[in-house]
């Protein structure tokens, strides 16, 4: 995965569709790669401005935990980047890469508290289907929609083929 995210070709196309203002989705780590997806114009993230969410350090933790039982002969495969020395836990998480490339920490979205199916969104373990999006949590920002996990991708993949179909908005 760090090849596609630290790909400056493929950051390249990110500004480009950004700047045209393209449809443009993202999910779970994907995120990370239009958070590192610097425009020119402006020496900023292509992500600063808008609102966005991505793999939460939440998710990410509970993946990791049980990763190191689970995948033993790789116990660190779920942490794309682990912390440095100093740096403390959840530093290097998906979540607090991507909410430094914002413009402010409260553009980053996760489901909040009062949403309704909140339980269920926030299960980490109920996924969406194509005929019950309750579980799912999508972002749309004009045209950029993000998600957290491939527990999202069947609202995530309608909503984005609705912004390619010109529903973006």
């Amino acid at each position: 995965m760090q090849p596609y995210l630290e790909s400056p070709v493929v950051q390249q196309a990110v500004v480009g569709f950004f700047s045209r203002g393209e449809p443009v989705a993202a999910i779970c780590h994907g995120v990370l790669v239009a958070a590192r997806s610097i425009d020119p114009a402006t020496g900023a993230s292509v992500l600063r401005g808008r609102r966005t969410t991505a793999l939460t350090w939440q998710l990410e933790r509970k993946a990791w935990s049980v990763a190191r039982f689970t995948r033993f002969w790789d116990p660190s495969s779920y942490r794309t980047y682990p912390e440095e020395p100093g740096q403390p836990e959840g530093y290097m998480s998906v979540q607090q890469e991507v909410t430094r490339a914002l413009a402010g920490p409260d553009d980053f979205l996760d489901v909040p508290a009062g949403a309704p199916d909140y339980r269920l969104k926030t299960s980490r373990r109920a996924r969406d289907s194509a005929s019950d999006a309750r579980p799912a949590w999508v972002v749309q920002d004009a045209n950029y929609i993000s998600a957290r996990w491939p527990g999202d991708v069947h609202t995530f993949a309608r909503t984005f083929a609705d912004a390619l179909d010109g529903g973006a908005g």
